[in-house]
């Protein structure tokens, strides 16, 4: 059995599921964390995927935290979807 601390059983069931069937659209994970996965395991495609998704949870509220968790995570695409939403 291998063990995958830092993530939860979802997280990596989903990882799992992207790699034997290629597709983003129907994992049980949440965005945030599928992109963790991805950059820790080098699944670029798996990352893109959800960094798009993540455009549509950008609020008020969570702006700075996601624009944290882009820089953290080179979402490029992403970090510019945000600081164009904060500087409105």
């Amino acid at each position: 059995m291998i063990e995958i601390p830092d993530f939860e059983v979802e997280t990596v069931k989903a990882m799992l599921k992207f790699m034997y069937t290629g597709e983003t659209y129907a994992l049980d994970a949440p965005p945030e964390e599928l992109i963790r996965i991805a950059d820790k395991y080098d699944l670029y495609a798996l990352k893109e995927d959800n960094e798009l998704s993540l455009c549509s949870k950008v609020t008020v509220q969570n702006a700075a935290e996601l624009l944290v968790f882009a820089d953290l995570h080179h979402l490029a695409e992403f970090k510019k979807s945000v600081m164009t939403f904060i500087n409105k």
